[in-house]
């Protein structure tokens, strides 16, 4: 009676030898399904590594301070760090805009050091990858951090999202950028980032304020619920392919494409701007591409701020 959300797996095929091929397709394949109804992904990859003992997770950050909320509960003194999610494993769920974590135990910075920067072991891929490497100890504590995860995303009355450090990210982005992108008018893309970012405080606050409601019993009616989920999808759909691809929506990047480990990977050629000679058809050709992706930033912010609004409305 508590599941408000049903649970689906999936068990990719090509992760090596097709570049994330069969999760790409899957997504392709159930399009209007995973748009309506996908709350977030969770991959699992190489968890319970022996030897291992730092947690590491890699997140959207809106699901950041959810996530490290159960982290710090289940963790104890084990220690933890956090990163801006890009595409690794099978991590194929950014252009249709469904945020995502992966998370497991990792080495640390002295192990790695000592072994050639062996992130997943140094028999990763090789003959000597057998059953051994897995610490079945610390396989309990992932279990049980990856099954707290979705049972809070599966049963939450209001989803465990939180907005403003997105519009936080895409703010600092651009003004890191504004130098560089004086001649692509990043200056009304940060407006737009302002705007959404107070917008986002105001839904945070309703959001957290439903969430207590709910969570004492004080409100049965679901439609509230309702309304600031959907909003929360909808930012989602806009911004996750903004912050994490660089082809966007209806594309998937390839494997280990540098741009797409930069927030707004779309606009990573910025810098490049301030290197081309002013009237070189180069130039004039990476500028006319920049203004449009700068464009479809602005209008998504300004759409995003947009939902939010409406849906406060509605609320009142």
């Amino acid at each position: 009676d508590l599941l408000r959300r049903g649970l689906l797996f999936g068990f990719w095929m090509a992760h090596e030898t097709g570049t994330m091929a069969g999760s790409a397709w899957f997504v392709d394949q159930n399009w209007d399904r995973l748009r309506e109804h996908a709350v977030a992904y969770l991959q699992i990859d190489q968890p319970a590594i022996v030897g291992s003992s730092r947690w590491g997770a890699g997140s959207n950050v809106e699901l950041r301070r959810f996530h490290q909320a159960i982290e710090r509960r289940l963790l104890g003194d084990r220690p933890f760090h956090w990163h801006r999610a890009h595409k690794t494993g099978d991590s194929s769920f950014f252009g249709i805009g469904i945020p995502m974590i992966a998370a497991n135990t990792g080495y640390t910075e002295a192990e790695l050091q000592a072994t050639a920067l062996a992130t997943l072991g140094w028999w990763h891929h090789s003959l000597e990858n057998t059953i051994d490497k897995l610490d079945w100890e610390l396989m309990d504590l992932h279990l049980k951090i990856y099954a707290a995860y979705l049972w809070e995303l599966c049963t939450a009355p209001v989803l465990p999202f939180e907005f403003v450090s997105v519009a936080e990210q895409f703010k600092e982005r651009l003004e890191e950028l504004r130098t560089a992108g004086q001649t692509i008018g990043l200056d009304g893309a940060i407006r737009r980032a302002e705007d959404f970012r107070e917008a986002a405080a105001r839904l945070d606050e309703a959001v957290q304020g439903w969430q207590e409601r709910y969570r004492s019993g004080a409100v049965k009616d679901e439609e509230p619920a309702a309304l600031l989920n959907t909003c929360m999808k909808r930012i989602s759909r806009l911004l996750v392919p903004l912050a994490s691809t660089a082809k966007g929506t209806y594309g998937h990047d390839p494997y280990g494409y540098t741009p797409q480990t930069t927030m707004i990977p779309s606009l990573y050629d910025v810098p490049r701007l301030e290197n081309l000679p002013p009237d070189s058809e180069e130039r004039w050709q990476l500028e006319t591409q920049l203004v449009r992706e700068r464009n479809r930033i602005a209008d998504a912010l300004g759409d995003a701020r947009w939902i939010i609004e409406q849906t406060l409305a509605r609320l009142q």
